[in-house]
């Protein structure tokens, strides 16, 4: 689990300072840890700590916080982009409830089974991303009571 004082040292020790803004940011993905965050939701969340904040200033330390790998971009098919804590652990990939938004780490890695065709092929990949979508248990009933 991701603590504040970690990910701060982890800012740090890549030349980053902590900022008031960066630090209520951090604080709402925090807070927020199982679900997918808009800039908007973080954005409303922040504001009410932290007034004056623009929305650009908001969408400019996610762009500073994926590319340092505390957080990373994942598309749902929405017209927006939604965002996550990145766990400290190991490679994984997402459960995204369509409902909700609440997310569950999945361990499995569907790239293992294709590494043989890849290289046969001579085909580097350099990076991925993997999530499933549909509904967790408590949405899923919600669905079939409809």
């Amino acid at each position: 689990m991701n603590t504040l004082e970690d990910i701060e040292k982890r800012l740090r020790e890549k030349g980053y300072k902590i900022t008031n803004q960066r630090k209520f940011i951090l604080e709402v993905f925090l807070e927020f840890q199982d679900s997918l965050l808009s800039a908007q939701k973080i954005y409303e969340k922040v504001q009410k700590v932290y007034p004056g904040l623009n929305f650009s200033t908001v969408y400019r330390n996610l762009e500073l916080l994926e590319e340092v790998d505390i957080i990373h971009k994942i598309h749902t098919g929405e017209d927006h982009s939604t965002y996550k804590l990145r766990e400290l652990k190991k490679h994984h990939h997402h459960f995204i409830c369509k409902d909700c938004g609440k997310t569950e780490v999945i361990e499995f890695c569907p790239l293992k089974q294709m590494e043989e065709q890849l290289k046969l092929k001579q085909l580097i990949p350099l990076e991925h991303h993997f999530e499933i979508f549909g509904y967790c248990e408590k949405c899923s009933v919600n669905e079939k009571s409809q």
